[in-house]
C-alpha cells in the first residue's frame, strides 16, 4: 500500500488527509480512505498526535493518540 496525503494547518495543528491511494501499485480510489487521517501539534514542549484508519466495510482498524516529550 502506498499513501499520498495532503497536509494542511488548521487549528495550529497539521493535519494529514488521504488524497491517493495505490495498492500493488494499482489506484484505488481515495475516497474509500476518507478515515484514514492523522493530526499533529506541538503543546508544552511536547509532540502531540492523533492517528486513526478505518475502512468501509472492514470498519475501525486502529486509533492511538499520544505525545512524545521533545527533548
Amino acid at each position: 500500500m502506498e499513501f499520498g496525503f495532503r497536509l494542511t494547518v488548521r487549528d495550529n495543528a497539521l493535519d494529514w488527509r488521504v488524497v491517493r491511494v495505490r495498492a500493488l501499485g494499482l489506484p484505488l480510489p481515495a475516497a474509500a480512505f476518507h478515515a484514514v487521517q492523522a493530526t499533529e501539534s506541538g503543546h508544552e514542549g511536547r509532540y502531540c498526535f492523533d492517528v486513526s484508519a478505518a475502512l468501509p466495510l472492514a470498519g475501525p482498524l486502529v486509533h492511538y493518540r499520544g505525545w512524545l516529550q521533545v527533548p
